[in-house]
């Protein structure tokens, strides 16, 4: 039986329980604890914690995802009360996806955020002195959190495979897509404007929803662009990536880039912006980069909008492209999405163990959690990976000093492979 079956989920998921006789002389070894604590938005958050979740659930941890940002009330007066104590949830380590609460720091033995820097507020910055590690998703976010003086990792990411039998890239009739969503940070005027230019071009399909209650959106009417405002179901987004060769999508600013990879994970041809970290994910091997102009700051990192002319140029590029050079894009960009998604999967539990060890033998923390007691297993089966046909596959890893452990050990050769191999992946 997995560590995690029949187990409880939630806050009290690790209350000791009064109901079973401890057995004299056995000490039985007890799955790692990881506390996910990220707002299920429905969004990009929830995607990232449940693929954290289901990641580290799958590699034997316990991993409980509290859907909020703070604490009940009753926990953090509790947790002042060091007679009750152990009847508190304790964990190894809190994993704060994006924003940070000082009221989770007394429930484990280490804090760990995964940022989004351009929804970090600068009231969060406030909260970084009881935050241990921070683990980057991008250099981008890397070099931001170092500027804060911060110890950072880069740990890349993944988005889920929306792809299917064939390549997106050689759909035909050949038509072109832009998802914003409720973002304003897509580029979409941007885009339409690129298109008004040219009643000429194929088919743009824009998905773009209000932001905020008495917004208006920017839809002129155009002969060559269909405008869809309503909230799709996942299953009509899918429908429409896989219908669409060309994926247009030059943002201004990431937190990672899902949608990005997204679009790579289809074999599509993804135009974006020519700026980090948007050119960490899309390099012209594997798609289209697009000339922006200078950068404007934006909370931890900066925006950055494309040129219209630019963008106007490698569009009507790509629309001159033979079925060939499609196809080879598209491909370059499916191989790379795939080998990124199975180094991530493999990575990033293993990576959660060797933190637990690296903090055993650092300085004793000064949060005011008590430590964990009792042995732990650190797991070592990662499941989830995917073999190069996108099938899923079992992969062992043993924490050892081979050079898979080096590059979770060391952020600058974890670093310099996702750059040095870009090529290779293409």
């Amino acid at each position: 039986m997995s560590a995690v079956q029949g187990s409880e989920t939630g806050l009290m998921a690790n209350r000791p329980s009064i109901s079973k006789a401890k057995q004299p002389g056995i000490r039985r070894p007890r799955p790692l604890r990881v506390n996910i604590i990220g707002l299920d938005n429905g969004a990009g958050l929830s995607v990232d914690a449940r693929l954290l979740q289901g990641l580290l659930q799958d590699a034997g941890f316990e991993a409980d995802w509290f859907r909020g940002v703070r604490p009940a009330k009753w926990l953090t007066r509790l947790a002042k009360l060091e007679a009750l104590g152990r009847f508190l949830p304790r964990y190894d380590i809190n994993l704060f996806l994006e924003r940070v609460h000082p009221g989770w720091f007394p429930f484990a033995n280490r804090n760990v955020l995964i940022p989004n820097p351009e929804w970090f507020l600068e009231d969060h910055r406030l909260h970084l002195s009881g935050i241990d590690l921070v683990l980057c998703k991008t250099a981008d976010a890397q070099r931001a959190f170092q500027e804060l003086g911060k110890d950072t990792r880069w740990i890349g990411f993944t988005a889920e495979d929306r792809g299917h039998e064939s390549l997106a890239a050689t759909r035909t009739p050949l038509r072109a897509l832009h998802v914003a969503g409720r973002s304003e940070h897509k580029g979409t005027r941007q885009v339409i404007d690129a298109w008004a230019r040219h009643p000429e071009w194929t088919e743009l399909t824009v998905v773009q929803r209000v932001p905020d209650t008495g917004s208006v959106l920017y839809a002129p009417t155009l002969p060559n662009v269909r405008y869809v405002s309503e909230r799709l179901s996942d299953e009509a987004i899918l429908s429409l990536q896989r219908e669409h060769a060309l994926y247009v999508l030059p943002s201004e600013v990431e937190g990672y880039g899902q949608s990005l990879v997204e679009g790579m994970s289809l074999g599509a041809i993804v135009i974006t912006t020519d700026a980090p970290p948007m050119n960490e994910l899309v390099t012209p091997e594997r798609g289209v980069v697009v000339k922006a102009g200078d950068g404007e700051p934006f909370r931890l990192g900066h925006r950055y909008k494309v040129l219209l002319p630019a963008l106007e140029q490698a569009v009507a590029d790509v629309l001159s492209w033979s079925p060939d050079r499609r196809e080879r894009i598209g491909a370059a960009a499916r191989a790379w999405y795939i080998e990124n998604d199975r180094r991530f999967r493999a990575d990033f539990p293993m990576l959660i163990s060797t933190l637990l060890t690296e903090f055993a033998a650092a300085a004793p923390r000064s949060h005011g959690a008590a430590p964990l007691q009792g042995e732990h297993t650190i797991p070592l089966l990662c499941r989830g990976s995917h073999d190069g046909n996108g099938s899923q596959i079992d992969s062992p890893h043993r924490i050892d000093g081979t050079d898979s452990h080096r590059r979770l050990c060391d952020p600058a050769i974890g670093q310099g492979e996702q750059r040095g191999a870009s090529a290779l992946r293409a």
